[in-house]
């Protein structure tokens, strides 16, 4: 295939803990605990995979996170080595190829197909705070339907009847949005323009608030419990679904956050996403839960709601009992 990777030379400058194995070299794994080599690196693609957590990816990645250092730089760093080029061509093509097949949404286009404004009074607007006594409703201020960018689908198109909230990224493109139905018997409830596999909902809120790292970070299902938290102080974002979390994802958790704190819904489904469940009756293999697989990767502990609740249910004195100690101060509204 041309001209190898230097991976020998790389770990050796990384100073990372390695042997060869075959035509792979075994290195130790940066995207978990790993006390023995599980992460195979191929000289011959440039790629990588982790046989532990099942992380895989390109070498820069792997730098990128050994590093702590943007995806950018590592690459740049790739470039500096000897004998890179046929990575440097595998990279190009790569970032190509995400750049034909996901084309981001423009922020103008949005705002002008779903306008800010959301008359007062409307179904829209009681859904959103709950002032015409919706039970349903999501108990928000219209200073947290401003910051978030809340807008309205009207009754035509494919978000008709539905809230939409705008999911960016941490740079602040318009990765996707989400339609919440405000009418019973709406199916599906939640539409999403695109799957927003890419980020945490929320995250780039927090971000901008806190300008980094914050110390515990809340992961919740949807995103409004997300806006919901966050109205109250609390650095909530929304994993969007009980699939489990992303190695993309985890990255951004670890470059973002210190610990984790899962808060999935009180509901069966949400329980079993975030524990796991028994061998069943067919002896299929067990559901591992989301906190044993971020575990491995972080600091990651669990908070039990009441059977039945999701977080936009709690009242603002649930919400200070729960998730008090881990609010910050630039987060709440004043």
């Amino acid at each position: 295939m041309g001209n190898d990777v230097d991976v020998e030379k790389v770990l050796d400058q990384l100073g990372v803990k390695y042997h060869r194995s075959g035509k792979r070299f075994m290195a130790s794994c940066p995207f978990h605990n790993d006390e023995t080599p599980s992460c195979g690196l191929w000289a011959d693609t440039g790629y990588f995979k982790c046989f532990g957590c099942h992380t895989e990816g390109s070498f820069a990645m792997f730098i990128s996170e050994v590093e702590d250092i943007p995806l950018t730089q590592a690459t740049r760093m790739l470039r500096g080595q000897d004998r890179m080029s046929d990575l440097e061509d595998s990279i190009n093509r790569f970032l190509d190829r995400e750049e034909k097949v996901f084309k981001y949404f423009k922020w103008e286009s949005f705002c002008a197909t779903y306008p800010a404004v959301i008359p007062t009074g409307s179904d829209a607007w009681n859904y959103l705070t709950r002032e015409g006594g919706d039970p349903a409703g999501r108990k928000l201020t219209a200073e947290t339907i401003e910051r978030f960018h809340v807008r309205w689908g009207g009754d035509t198109g494919k978000f008709r009847y539905r809230v939409i909230l705008p999911i960016q990224t941490i740079e602040g493109k318009l990765l996707s949005y989400v339609g919440r139905a405000i009418r019973k018997g709406m199916v599906p409830k939640t539409r999403k323009a695109r799957s927003p596999h890419r980020t945490l909902f929320g995250l780039k809120e927090i971000i901008g608030k806190t300008g980094g790292k914050v110390h515990n970070l809340i992961i919740t299902e949807g995103e409004f419990d997300a806006v919901y938290l966050q109205q109250y102080g609390i650095p909530a974002v929304a994993n969007m679904g009980t699939s489990p979390v992303s190695s993309e994802k985890i990255r951004l958790l670890r470059r973002y956050a210190d610990r984790l704190v899962l808060s999935y819904d009180g509901d069966e489904t949400g329980q079993t996403a975030m524990y796991g469940d028994d061998e069943d009756v067919d002896k299929k293999k067990r559901r591992v839960g989301e906190l044993d697989l971020l575990a491995k990767h972080m600091p990651t502990v669990s908070v039990h709601l009441p059977d039945g609740f999701d977080p936009n249910k709690l009242s603002e004195k649930q919400v200070d009992e729960i998730y008090g100690e881990w609010r910050l101060s630039c987060l709440k509204q004043k």
